[in-house]
């Protein structure tokens, strides 16, 4: 998996760390949303612009929002459970719990970066 491909290459190198889930995010760092499943934590000591970083954090939660609803039109609308084959149906619930999540990492990580 993408995980232990991450941890093989840290054990190589001083500029890669992986965390578990469980680890708090380290300090005087920005979290960049990969997926719902991985976030890259930036460290901006000494280098990026926290502000910057909090202004793209909410571009891309504006954009997965805006994903989101339009995906959630589209399921509810009239004749949807119907006429759309029940693949698709579960293909696109799936994809609204993969943007809900993607936008509570990105929110999580905006939350970080204010407190930073």
């Amino acid at each position: 998996m993408a995980h232990e491909a991450f941890r093989r290459f840290s054990m190589r190198t001083n500029l890669l760390n992986v965390f578990s889930e469980t680890d708090a995010a380290p300090a005087g760092c920005v979290v960049s949303v990969v997926n719902e499943n991985i976030s890259v934590y930036l460290d901006l000591r000494g280098s990026l612009s926290a502000e910057a970083e909090r202004e793209k954090l909410v571009k891309k939660m504006e954009e997965v929002q805006k994903q989101k609803e339009k995906l959630w039109k589209k399921m509810n609308a009239s004749g949807y459970k119907d006429k759309v084959p029940a693949k698709i149906q579960e293909d696109n619930e799936a994809k609204l719990k993969s943007l809900e999540q993607e936008f509570s990492a990105l929110a999580l990580a905006s939350e970080h970066i204010k407190e930073t």
